[in-house]
């Protein structure tokens, strides 16, 4: 993950983001977290998404709610 230290929660809008919740993004669709790691301004979450594979988000720029 990029040098960055894995996590076991990050918070997201309120709420604690765990390896394994499910997500809907609003461009990539449903997906669920595979890895959490960084923090701050570098916080991030490997997600697989059901339609579009794997991705990597940045939180401070990811646009998605907890399903």
């Amino acid at each position: 993950s990029q040098g960055l230290e894995e996590v076991s929660s990050l918070s997201y809008g309120g709420k604690i983001l765990k390896v394994g919740d499910h997500i809907i993004h609003d461009r990539f669709g449903r997906g669920t977290i595979m890895e959490l790691s960084g923090k701050d301004e570098n916080a991030r979450i490997a997600v697989h998404f059901d339609s579009t594979g794997d991705k990597t988000l940045l939180l401070k720029f990811a646009k998605f709610s907890l399903e």
